[in-house]
């Protein structure tokens, strides 16, 4: 591997998983119909020649010191107020509303559920990866989360279809056309403030090795 310039980090090549199905297709088609040029057509083995304008490369960020999450079903009291969006959002800028918080509600009523849905700093970030835009997503030198400044977001939503989970963890803000997600409150020193003023205590920090 090409070393990056810290010693302690290693640069990976980075391709999402669109690109990397795609070519993996069509060297599985190739080997199918033509078996003795598999190896020289699958361009899964030759990716740097197949796309070389499209394989860009970002140092493996350190691991976040833990993520957001509800406390276990037994000894959560969430009554679905959502009253740590409306503090994400306050304690983030001088607006408050759905598209501006890093966490919000999954409210499910009729099943008495209330899910709490926030980003949970995966150690290999795709949302990171997949992002362009200089200066957009980065990595928070104090808690290592996987943070986007809004005023260098270009509104791609690279990032959002990046998120491997099925309800992405990054929030479009309509207003100001840009993206929105956990920071981890890396600017408060007490940490989180959903999980500071959760008026039910429902939310706390874990760290989950592989996460």
């Amino acid at each position: 591997m090409e070393k990056a310039e810290h010693p302690d980090k290693f640069v990976l090549p980075v391709i999402s998983r669109r690109r990397f199905l795609k070519y993996a297709l069509a060297g599985t088609a190739g080997g199918l119909l033509y078996p003795g040029c598999a190896a020289v057509c699958n361009p899964v083995w030759n990716l740097a020649e197949a796309a070389p304008a499209e394989a860009e490369t970002k140092a493996l960020p350190r691991a976040a010191v833990g993520h957001v999450v509800r406390v276990s079903a037994d000894e959560s009291n969430c009554a679905g107020c959502g009253l740590c969006a409306l503090v994400c959002a306050a304690v983030h800028g001088d607006a408050v509303g759905p598209s501006r918080t890093g966490i919000w509600i999954d409210r499910r009523p009729f099943d008495c559920q209330y899910d709490s849905v926030v980003c949970h700093q995966c150690d290999a970030p795709e949302c990171y990866y997949a992002c362009d835009t200089e200066d957009a997503f980065y990595i928070d030198e104090k808690t290592g989360a996987r943070a986007i400044d809004s005023d260098n977001c270009s509104g791609c939503r690279q990032c959002i279809e990046a998120c491997v989970f099925d309800t992405p963890r990054i929030r479009w803000d309509e207003e100001r056309q840009v993206a929105v997600k956990c920071d981890l409150c890396s600017h408060r020193p007490e940490g989180p403030a959903c999980v500071a003023f959760c008026p039910m205590q429902a939310l706390t920090v874990v760290r989950e090795v592989g996460a």
